[in-house]
């Protein structure tokens, strides 16, 4: 199986990849740090605490945005493209007009307009 782990770096990120591994798996790890994912693994750096991702699901545009800290952070709605927060995924993270406030290890899933 295919797996990507993220905060792969943490304690238990580091757990999870140890156990994928040895259970086989194909591994990707996402971390801030290459050099701290333990194994032998495919590493995605992420320099900021924030990732994002957008893909087309049935011709339907989702945009995922990822906190991999474990620190609260804020973004800046203008940096993102426009969406709106899809209802059947809750999510802790708090939204206003100007911004999103992620708690740690927070996913905010969106609907991009348009």
């Amino acid at each position: 199986m295919k797996l990507t782990i993220f905060a792969a770096t943490g304690g238990i990120g580091r757990q999870l990849v140890a156990q994928a591994l040895a259970a086989g798996h194909d591994v990707t790890a996402v971390a801030r740090d290459a050099t701290r994912v333990p194994g032998d693994v495919r590493v995605v750096t992420v320099p900021e605490p924030l990732f994002a991702i957008e893909r087309t699901l049935d011709s339907r545009r989702i945009l995922a945005v990822f906190n991999i800290n474990a620190e609260p952070v804020s973004l800046e709605r203008c940096l993102l493209p426009s969406s709106r927060p899809i209802e059947a995924m809750p999510s802790d993270v708090e939204i206003t007009a100007q911004s999103l406030a992620f708690p740690p290890y927070a996913v905010y899933l969106g609907l991009i307009d348009g």
